[in-house]
């Protein structure tokens, strides 16, 4: 699947960061905020005391590199989200990725909707991104109690690719 990333570097070394990401690739960005990737079994769901040291353990993640779907998003974070005064160059790099590598960033709506959102107005959004399956996993996050729990069911929704890939369960 095609891929987009926009970030911004300053003048005086984009040509070599350029240069350097079309040989090499690029795991993730150095001095940007840095994250790890956590692929958690769907079989999990049926652990009764599911929780993020269960999604997210210690020492086995990955480097990830955000992406968006589409160059306008990726347009976005070169010229507008990551430029800076010093990172003042703008580059959208496009490459491909295989489906099992990628994850939907959770952050910006599915995290937040499932541990304060309003299910009635979240529903919809959550069955288009997310499918049947995934509004069911919702579904049970806004049941449970522990805000760690809603974050670990989180934690497998997002590795399901949204709807590219059936949920287990």
């Amino acid at each position: 699947m095609r891929f987009f990333r926009g970030i911004a570097v300053p003048r005086n070394g984009a040509t070599a960061i350029v240069d350097a990401i079309r040989m090499s690739g690029m795991k993730t960005q150095p001095g940007m905020w840095q994250s790890e990737h956590h692929k958690p079994d769907p079989a999990l769901i049926d652990i009764p005391d599911l929780s993020t040291k269960h999604t997210r353990p210690e020492g086995v993640g990955v480097p990830i590199l955000y992406a968006c779907g589409n160059k306008a998003g990726a347009h976005h974070y070169a010229w507008h989200h990551n430029r800076t005064q010093t990172n003042d160059t703008p580059i959208v790099i496009e490459f491909e990725s295989d489906l099992s590598n990628v994850a939907v960033d959770g952050r910006d709506f599915l995290y937040p909707v499932i541990q304060r959102g309003d299910p009635a107005r979240a529903r919809p959004i959550i069955l288009s991104a997310f499918g049947e399956k995934g509004l069911r996993y919702v579904e049970r996050a806004w049941r449970e109690e522990e805000q760690d729990r809603r974050i670990a069911i989180g934690d497998l929704i997002v590795f399901r690719r949204a709807n590219l890939t059936p949920l287990a369960g």
